[in-house]
């Protein structure tokens, strides 16, 4: 009888411990490492300028310029990047300019990761020699450690957006970020 019991003991927390949450209730989608940026690129009248502001997935805000050579970074056609290339374009005349609360950042990474599905809008012509104001965030994908580039939204001699609702609130809140600093992203990238 004892045996009986405790094979039945152990029978039942076997089935226990294999056992997976079957409810049907949606299941919190658990969000990786993410980067935001702002960056302006401009060739016109002969001089390149390239630089930008960088959120990391722990809320440091950080400026970069990478000058006057249009050869100091070379995206990847697939836009899939390691988090080694990433940083090899941000630190070029890099500076820590502050960070980001946690629980914005949250709501942050929240959207960056919604935007990953979004759709472009149609590209329209804006302006000339302005040159572009592109907004972007790098989500963690697979299990290679790459890190997706998404554009979020291009403003300047093209304008376009990613039609995510996520996409487009990020889009804002960066923007806004540039307006509540004082300065203009063609002339200041300081947040």
């Amino acid at each position: 009888m004892r045996r009986h019991a405790k094979m039945t003991f152990l029978f039942i927390l076997g089935l226990m411990a294999s056992c997976g949450d079957t409810s049907i209730e949606p299941q919190e989608k658990k969000l990786g490492r993410f980067y935001l940026e702002r960056e302006y690129v401009n060739s016109a009248w002969g001089r390149h300028v390239h630089r930008g502001v960088f959120i990391d997935s722990g809320g440091v805000v950080i400026t970069y310029d990478l000058g006057n050579s249009p050869e100091a970074w070379q995206g990847t056609a697939n836009e899939l990047y390691t988090e080694a290339e990433l940083w090899a374009k941000l630190h070029s005349n890099d500076t820590v300019r502050g960070s980001i609360p946690a629980d914005t950042l949250s709501w942050l990474r929240t959207l960056a990761y919604a935007s990953v599905s979004g759709k472009m809008s149609d590209t329209v012509g804006t302006g000339a020699d302005i040159g572009l104001s592109i907004y972007s965030c790098y989500t963690l994908e697979g299990a290679n450690s790459l890190f997706r580039r998404t554009e979020l939204r291009v403003e300047g001699d093209l304008g376009y957006h990613n039609t995510s609702p996520g996409a487009i609130e990020l889009a804002n809140w960066m923007a806004l970020r540039n307006q509540e600093s004082g300065s203009r992203l063609i002339t200041s990238m300081d947040w």
